[in-house]
């Protein structure tokens, strides 16, 4: 994959944090093998951990026939993807998995922004062992979350020249906060695309269930709108079943 280090030295320029490696994937796969891509994925998620892939957020929406799934990892390095293909590539798991996809695409990306989501995702991890381990004592199971705290991910492709990034980046900054506590939303985190696509960069929010209808108007209303090259689009996502967040159950 080729990078475009122009724009990798522009990213890195604020402090080191930024130049942390993370892969963004988008994969369809027929409606019929989804829950089967689901099994599979519960199994081989912590071997791409030893790798060096840790899964942080995964949401899927229904696509015509397909199901698009949306993936976002953290990487020990860049190298780490390559790692674990090569890991896994005689793996009858990993190797039945890449057959259920109808198409893939995947994109090194670092963070634009300040990062919340790898401690979020640290922390909640850490919650659901702990919670299990109580259960097993126990011998219960947790009560579901109550149906108003259900959040979706909203994942916004914004279209951002080199030269506009910074200013991108200072507007997020100093005016996120504002634009979270007015709109309810969490997250916000931006990462910009270094393969794929040059003037991409991709922010992943968390929404309450209950304010998806007001969306698509609230993104032309951030401080950082007029920034973009044009008109961000965004997609609606439930969590998967092995998301590191916020997972739904298994069905």
């Amino acid at each position: 994959m080729k990078l475009r280090l122009g724009r990798l030295a522009l990213a890195k320029s604020k402090d080191a944090k930024t130049s942390d490696p993370y892969l963004f994937v988008s994969i369809r796969t027929p409606r019929k093998t989804f829950r089967r891509l689901e099994q599979l994925a519960f199994d081989l998620i912590p071997r791409f951990g030893e790798a060096g892939l840790h899964l942080l957020i995964s949401g899927w929406h229904e696509d015509g026939e397909n199901i698009r799934i949306i993936n976002l990892w953290k990487l020990d390095s860049a190298n780490s993807l390559v790692t674990a293909e090569l890991r896994l590539v005689d793996d009858p798991e990993y190797l039945e998995l890449d057959g259920l996809l109808a198409e893939e695409d995947k994109q090194i990306v670092i963070s634009v922004t300040d990062v919340s989501l790898v401690g979020e995702v640290d922390s909640a991890v850490a919650r659901r062992a702990k919670e299990a381990a109580a259960a097993r004592r126990l011998k219960k199971v947790a009560p579901p979350s109550a149906e108003g705290d259900r959040y979706v991910y909203v994942v916004v492709t914004n279209h951002v020249d080199t030269s506009d990034l910074a200013e991108f980046r200072a507007r997020y900054e100093a005016r996120g906060d504002a634009f979270r506590n007015a709109t309810g939303w969490l997250g916000g985190d931006g990462f910009l695309g270094l393969t794929g696509q040059d003037d991409i960069v991709y922010q992943v929010w968390r929404v309450p269930e209950q304010r998806v209808t007001s969306v698509a108007d609230l993104l032309t209303r951030t401080p950082w709108d007029d920034v973009s090259d044009e008109n961000a689009t965004f997609e609606i996502l439930q969590p998967s079943a092995f998301d590191q967040l916020m997972p739904l159950p298994r069905i």
